[in-house]
């Protein structure tokens, strides 16, 4: 009786063992039953085997996929100072295209009688008086709707470079935006005119 009593513990029939019934059950349980949990003693968060079997392969596949990921060459850094050196160029390319439209439009532009020729003689003197002090050429002065062009030629590029700011940021007797872009001298010219555009004046 007690291998009977074994066995029908691991079977899942201990209680008729135990409770005295020494003749085994006519019509044992199946199988697949026998493996189920007693009433009293409830399922305390284990999944269905479907579930983990599911599980298994979700992580199997996952642990595949980061193989592949971390068999991949890592992307190289790119150089900082390279990726700088090209968006310091692209932006003085815009600068220099939208002055060279501003002055594309002031060609293009109208001559307002009742306020160009004041204006051209105001700038005319004050730049006069700059040029003398810190000793550019001024070539010329030209004002037509409310903006102006001024040509200002510099003995070398090194010297425009050094007192370009000094040009924008003077008083004027005529209230404008100033915009400047210096020009390199090409080939073996020692200097270059520079045009200054006086625009939205007051």
């Amino acid at each position: 009786m007690a291998s009977v009593a074994l066995v029908g513990a691991a079977a899942g029939i201990a209680a008729a063992v135990v409770a005295g019934k020494n003749e085994l059950p006519s019509a044992p349980e199946p199988v697949a039953d026998v493996a189920r949990a007693p009433a009293s003693e409830p399922d305390r968060g284990r999944r269905p085997r479907t579930d983990e079997a599911m599980t298994s392969a979700r992580l199997a596949r996952l642990e595949e996929e980061l193989a592949e990921l971390r068999g991949q060459e890592a992307p190289q850094p790119q150089d900082s100072s390279t990726d700088q050196a090209v968006d310091d160029e692209a932006e003085s390319a815009r600068v220099q295209e939208r002055f060279a439209t501003a002055l594309q439009d002031f060609e293009r532009a109208q001559v307002d009688p009742t306020w160009a020729p004041q204006a051209s003689k105001s700038l005319r003197t004050d730049l006069g008086a700059l040029s003398e002090r810190l000793g550019f050429d001024l070539e010329d002065v030209e004002c037509k709707d409310r903006r102006c062009v001024a040509q200002l030629r510099w003995a070398t590029h090194q010297k425009s470079v050094q007192q370009f700011a000094a040009v924008a940021h003077s008083k004027y007797s005529v209230n404008c935006a100033i915009d400047i872009v210096l020009k390199r001298p090409d080939g073996e010219a020692a200097n270059v005119a520079n045009p200054v555009i006086f625009s939205n004046c007051q």
